[in-house]
């Protein structure tokens, strides 16, 4: 075996107990349900899987909820492997000092980073144009209208989820040229406009799970030339 074997055993190990913990991949204790369901703990109710750490205790026991963690944390492992391949793992960096003009109210700044996190939000907020990671989970944006974000040339991660989220005009994403990261899990979108994402072509992660998307067009994920999980 050869150094840098050993040196990725450990990471890749807790990355795949993670993912067992996740539901991503079934482990012998999902062998008593049905594919596609988990069971809720030391009980015999088995409930479909996108029920498994969605926010809302949805077993009579709460084992649904249990092992789980945030909505971004699994696709941040999945990333650390990816760049470990690479040998490009770099070390967390520290929280530093808001570096942007202006940012939301009740809202927390660091560096480039802006979390509005759960704070009522019915529109997308006006921050500093150098923005480079905008967090806007567990609001209540219903509505993206056409270039909703332009001018954030240095948005590198945009987070959407749980917004309730039901329709993005054609042109929302338009001029996020930077932009690695686009989560969009927990909402009601029903459909995606042709050409939505065609500026994103250094997007990497495009999360749509726990969407009600029945129909897509050939033309839905044109551009993203650079997308490495979906």
């Amino acid at each position: 075996m050869t150094s840098r074997s050993l040196l990725l055993a450990s990471p890749l190990q807790t990355f795949a107990r993670t993912l067992l913990l996740l539901g991503l991949f079934a482990s012998s204790s999902h062998q008593s349900c049905p594919l596609g369901e988990f069971p809720c703990g030391n009980i015999s109710t088995c409930l479909p899987q996108l029920l498994h750490c969605n926010g809302h205790e949805d077993c009579v026991n709460g084992a649904d909820e249990e092992n789980c963690v945030d909505n971004s944390g699994w696709p941040h492992l999945l990333d650390m492997l990816h760049r470990m391949k690479g040998n490009q793992l770099r070390p967390e960096e520290g929280l530093l000092e808001c570096s942007l003009e202006f940012y939301p109210k009740g809202c927390l700044c660091w560096g480039q980073t802006v979390d509005c996190t759960a704070q009522g939000l019915s529109e997308v907020p006006v921050v500093s144009t150098n923005v480079s990671l905008l967090n806007l989970q567990d609001n209540q944006i219903l509505h993206l209208r056409e270039n909703q974000f332009i001018g954030y040339q240095n948005l590198e991660g945009l987070l959407l989820q749980n917004n309730g989220l039901q329709s993005v005009a054609p042109g929302a994403f338009a001029g996020l040229v930077e932009l690695k990261k686009l989560f969009l899990s927990n909402n009601q979108i029903h459909s995606l406009a042709p050409r939505l994402f065609e500026d994103l072509y250094q997007l990497e992660w495009l999360m749509l799970d726990n969407n009600q998307i029945t129909e897509l067009t050939s033309d839905a994920f044109l551009g993203l030339t650079s997308l490495y999980f979906l």
